[in-house]
């Protein structure tokens, strides 16, 4: 779908009645933005479907491995970090499948600074979705340092092994969340700050 499209489907890309003459939103720069959005959108939407599906695929691996897995020598300590390592997966796949189902949902024909205002909270770097994968992040950490402590002991003292795990687990998260940031400022940061100057103009 393009933006002539849009337009003679909607008619929705001029301003709202009452805006003001002098702060109106510039009905070019709109329309060009949203033809933008509308790119990032559909590229966002290809990038959840394999993460979703491949998360899926894992988190099956994990539960037919640690729960379904009649093997007698596999300890219940096992069977229980691996039940957290499934969970967490799980649900990072489940998350992705609603992120998917959200983008799908999204109306482009919308009135300018409702369509706006979504795309501001979809676009920000720390969006709500960020909060669960924290929790997420916290189920599949303790599943694995239990893993590590019982299974892989370097020191003599348990505190220790754990110390040592959670320093490199929190170190390889920030990494990760440095990585994100850098893609988001490349690929995403443009369209937000846009975002950000025609919502202010339509105040």
């Amino acid at each position: 779908m393009d933006i002539d499209e849009l337009k003679n489907e909607f008619g929705a890309l001029s301003a709202p009645q009452g805006f003001n003459a002098t702060h109106h939103i510039n009905e070019d720069q709109s329309a060009s933005l949203i033809n933008r959005l509308i790119k990032s959108d559909k590229k966002s939407k290809e990038i959840l479907k394999r993460f979703y599906i491949i998360y899926f695929v894992i988190a099956a691996f994990y539960f037919g491995l640690f729960i379904l897995n009649p093997d007698p020598d596999l300890k219940l300590n096992d069977r229980i970090n691996g039940f957290l390592l499934f969970l967490g997966i799980m649900l990072f796949a489940i998350m992705g499948k609603y992120k998917f189902s959200e983008l799908l949902k999204i109306n482009y024909g919308k009135p300018n600074k409702e369509f706006l205002h979504d795309a501001f909270l979809r676009y920000k770097f720390w969006t709500k979705e960020m909060n669960y994968a924290l929790l997420i992040v916290a189920i599949i950490n303790v599943g694995s340092c239990r893993s590590y402590v019982v299974n892989y002991p370097h020191f003599d003292k348990m505190w220790v092994d754990v110390l040592a795990f959670e320093v490199f687990f929190v170190t390889a998260m920030l990494i990760g969340v440095f990585f994100g940031y850098q893609h988001w400022k490349k690929h995403k940061k443009p369209l937000f700050d846009e975002i950000v100057i025609l919502l202010k103009e339509g105040e």
